[in-house]
Protein backbone atom coordinates (compact mmCIF):
# COMPACT_ATOMS: atom_id res chain seq x y z
CA UNK A 1 0.00 0.00 0.00
CA UNK A 2 1.09 3.11 -0.35
CA UNK A 3 2.35 5.62 2.40
CA UNK A 4 -1.65 7.76 2.49
CA UNK A 5 -3.62 4.55 2.20
CA UNK A 6 -1.67 3.31 5.36
CA UNK A 7 -2.09 6.53 7.15
CA UNK A 8 -5.93 6.47 6.11
CA UNK A 9 -5.82 2.64 8.16
CA UNK A 10 -4.78 3.94 11.10
CA UNK A 11 -7.12 7.23 11.19
CA UNK A 12 -9.09 6.72 14.70
CA UNK A 13 -12.18 5.27 14.28
CA UNK A 14 -14.67 5.38 17.22
CA UNK A 15 -18.17 3.78 16.61
CA UNK A 16 -21.20 6.03 16.93
CA UNK A 17 -23.12 6.42 20.27
CA UNK A 18 -26.86 6.56 20.86
CA UNK A 19 -28.40 8.66 22.85
CA UNK A 20 -32.23 8.70 24.24
CA UNK A 21 -34.39 10.42 26.94
CA UNK A 22 -33.06 12.99 29.18
CA UNK A 23 -29.53 12.82 27.40
CA UNK A 24 -31.14 14.33 24.16
CA UNK A 25 -31.28 17.62 26.23
CA UNK A 26 -27.27 17.77 25.99
CA UNK A 27 -26.97 16.95 22.57
CA UNK A 28 -25.46 19.71 19.87
CA UNK A 29 -23.35 18.70 16.63
CA UNK A 30 -22.15 21.41 14.01
CA UNK A 31 -22.40 20.83 10.75
CA UNK A 32 -20.59 22.79 8.25
CA UNK A 33 -17.56 23.11 5.92
CA UNK A 34 -13.87 23.42 8.14
CA UNK A 35 -13.84 27.43 8.93
CA UNK A 36 -17.36 28.33 7.12
CA UNK A 37 -19.70 28.38 9.62
CA UNK A 38 -21.98 25.67 11.12
CA UNK A 39 -25.42 24.55 11.79
CA UNK A 40 -26.28 23.15 15.04
CA UNK A 41 -28.83 20.04 14.68
CA UNK A 42 -29.73 19.74 18.12
CA UNK A 43 -31.01 16.33 20.47
CA UNK A 44 -34.73 17.46 19.77
CA UNK A 45 -34.02 17.16 15.84
CA UNK A 46 -34.12 21.27 16.03
CA UNK A 47 -31.55 23.14 13.36
CA UNK A 48 -30.66 25.46 16.79
CA UNK A 49 -27.98 27.44 16.14
CA UNK A 50 -26.62 29.05 12.70
CA UNK A 51 -23.52 30.51 12.93
CA UNK A 52 -22.98 31.37 9.52
CA UNK A 53 -21.96 35.02 7.83
CA UNK A 54 -19.88 35.99 10.38
CA UNK A 55 -22.33 36.06 13.17
CA UNK A 56 -21.06 34.42 16.76
CA UNK A 57 -24.82 34.58 18.47
CA UNK A 58 -26.59 31.46 19.07
CA UNK A 59 -30.20 32.57 17.71
CA UNK A 60 -31.83 30.01 15.26
CA UNK A 61 -33.04 31.10 12.11
CA UNK A 62 -37.15 31.02 12.60
CA UNK A 63 -38.92 29.09 11.20
CA UNK A 64 -36.54 26.73 9.76
CA UNK A 65 -37.50 22.44 10.81
CA UNK A 66 -38.01 19.90 8.51
CA UNK A 67 -41.57 18.34 7.76
CA UNK A 68 -43.35 15.10 7.01
CA UNK A 69 -46.48 14.63 5.34
CA UNK A 70 -47.35 10.53 5.14
CA UNK A 71 -50.96 8.61 4.28
CA UNK A 72 -51.89 5.08 4.98
CA UNK A 73 -54.32 4.33 1.73
CA UNK A 74 -57.63 4.66 3.04
CA UNK A 75 -56.20 6.59 6.19
CA UNK A 76 -56.13 11.02 6.53
CA UNK A 77 -52.77 12.01 5.93
CA UNK A 78 -50.98 12.78 8.90
CA UNK A 79 -48.33 15.74 9.35
CA UNK A 80 -45.36 16.07 11.67
CA UNK A 81 -42.42 18.25 11.92
CA UNK A 82 -39.03 16.52 11.73
CA UNK A 83 -38.46 17.62 15.97
CA UNK A 84 -39.41 16.83 19.30
CA UNK A 85 -40.76 20.31 19.98
CA UNK A 86 -44.26 21.19 18.12
CA UNK A 87 -44.41 24.39 15.51
CA UNK A 88 -46.85 26.40 14.95
CA UNK A 89 -49.83 24.36 13.10
CA UNK A 90 -47.24 21.10 13.05
CA UNK A 91 -47.10 18.75 15.83
CA UNK A 92 -43.71 17.43 16.95
CA UNK A 93 -42.88 13.59 16.31
CA UNK A 94 -43.38 11.23 19.67
CA UNK A 95 -39.89 10.45 20.30
CA UNK A 96 -36.28 10.24 18.60
CA UNK A 97 -32.95 8.40 18.99
CA UNK A 98 -29.70 10.75 18.14
CA UNK A 99 -27.04 8.51 16.95
CA UNK A 100 -23.90 10.75 16.60
CA UNK A 101 -20.20 10.08 15.33
CA UNK A 102 -18.94 13.17 14.00
CA UNK A 103 -18.86 14.15 11.25
CA UNK A 104 -22.49 12.24 11.00
CA UNK A 105 -25.67 12.36 13.39
CA UNK A 106 -28.59 10.00 12.53
CA UNK A 107 -31.88 10.52 14.18
CA UNK A 108 -34.62 7.83 13.73
CA UNK A 109 -38.21 9.84 14.96
CA UNK A 110 -40.69 7.40 16.61
CA UNK A 111 -44.62 8.33 16.27
CA UNK A 112 -47.50 6.04 16.81
CA UNK A 113 -49.50 7.89 14.37
CA UNK A 114 -47.05 7.94 11.58
CA UNK A 115 -47.43 4.94 8.56
CA UNK A 116 -43.46 5.13 8.41
CA UNK A 117 -41.00 4.92 9.96
CA UNK A 118 -37.87 7.88 9.31
CA UNK A 119 -34.58 8.40 9.72
CA UNK A 120 -32.82 11.87 9.26
CA UNK A 121 -29.43 12.14 8.34
CA UNK A 122 -26.75 15.28 8.89
CA UNK A 123 -23.20 15.33 7.74
CA UNK A 124 -20.63 17.65 6.75
CA UNK A 125 -18.05 18.17 3.63
CA UNK A 126 -15.66 16.19 5.83
CA UNK A 127 -13.36 14.23 4.17
CA UNK A 128 -9.85 13.70 5.99
CA UNK A 129 -6.98 14.64 4.55
CA UNK A 130 -8.54 16.77 1.75
CA UNK A 131 -8.74 20.60 3.36
CA UNK A 132 -10.26 22.12 0.00
CA UNK A 133 -13.10 19.72 -0.43
CA UNK A 134 -13.36 19.51 3.89
CA UNK A 135 -14.43 23.41 4.01
CA UNK A 136 -17.16 23.17 1.50
CA UNK A 137 -19.58 26.12 2.99
CA UNK A 138 -22.84 23.78 3.15
CA UNK A 139 -24.56 21.31 5.47
CA UNK A 140 -26.23 17.98 3.98
CA UNK A 141 -29.18 16.16 5.18
CA UNK A 142 -30.92 13.38 4.25
CA UNK A 143 -34.55 11.99 4.91
CA UNK A 144 -35.24 8.37 4.64
CA UNK A 145 -38.88 7.22 4.98
CA UNK A 146 -39.52 3.56 5.42
CA UNK A 147 -42.79 1.08 5.62
CA UNK A 148 -43.57 0.24 9.12
CA UNK A 149 -45.45 -2.48 7.78
CA UNK A 150 -42.60 -4.02 6.09
CA UNK A 151 -38.81 -4.44 6.16
CA UNK A 152 -36.58 -1.69 7.00
CA UNK A 153 -35.43 -2.50 3.41
CA UNK A 154 -38.51 -0.91 1.72
CA UNK A 155 -37.95 2.66 1.28
CA UNK A 156 -40.53 4.55 0.50
CA UNK A 157 -38.93 7.78 -0.29
CA UNK A 158 -35.55 9.01 0.41
CA UNK A 159 -35.11 13.01 0.38
CA UNK A 160 -31.04 14.78 0.32
CA UNK A 161 -31.53 17.91 0.94
CA UNK A 162 -28.48 20.85 0.88
CA UNK A 163 -27.96 24.30 2.83
CA UNK A 164 -25.73 26.11 1.10
CA UNK A 165 -23.94 29.71 2.03
CA UNK A 166 -21.86 31.71 -0.01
Amino acid sequence: TRPRERWLGSWPRQAPRTYRGANLEYMLMPIGGIGTGTIWLDGQGRLAVWQVFNNYDERPVRDTFFAIRAEAEGSEPVVRCLQTVGRPAFAPMQSLEYEGGYPIARLRFSDPALPVRVTLEAYNPMIPTDAANSALPCAIFSKVSHDSFFSSRSVISSSPILISWP
